[in-house]
């Protein structure tokens, strides 16, 4: 929501959009990837491998990260939604940095106080 919404005010503002809407996207598909490798892993799996994993990991996290037999980390479809979730992270953070450097760049230049920007009609279309 947060990098549509950012793509959505650039919009706004008549600013690029193409470069943020790809990284929505690429957010919106490690979401998707995300999600379909955590429930294949956990269909294979059971809860007993899931508390085996979280007492794993509070006394032993290098064992719990080499992923022996019966943790979650022995499957690779979690792991997969693993690599998908650092994806997704990385791809949001990429965004908000972007973003962040471009507002300080239009706040140093002076432009944004030459014109007003109002997101208050964006707010209504997504409330």
């Amino acid at each position: 929501i947060f990098a549509l919404a950012t793509c959505l005010v650039d919009h706004r503002r008549g600013l690029a959009t193409r470069k943020t809407l790809l990284a929505v996207f690429i957010a919106i598909f490690a979401l998707m990837l995300m999600v379909f490798f955590t429930l294949r892993g956990l269909r294979e799996g059971s809860k007993p491998m899931v508390f085996r994993s979280l007492t794993l990991m509070k006394h032993d996290f290098r064992a719990y990260c080499s992923g022996p037999p019966g943790t979650v980390h022995h499957n690779e479809d979690i792991n997969f939604a693993a690599a998908s979730e650092w994806a997704l992270t990385g791809t949001l953070l990429l965004i908000a940095f972007v973003k962040l450097h471009q507002e300080l760049l239009i706040s140093e230049s002076g432009s944004c106080s030459d014109k007003k920007v109002s997101i208050r009609g964006l707010a209504e279309h997504l409330i």
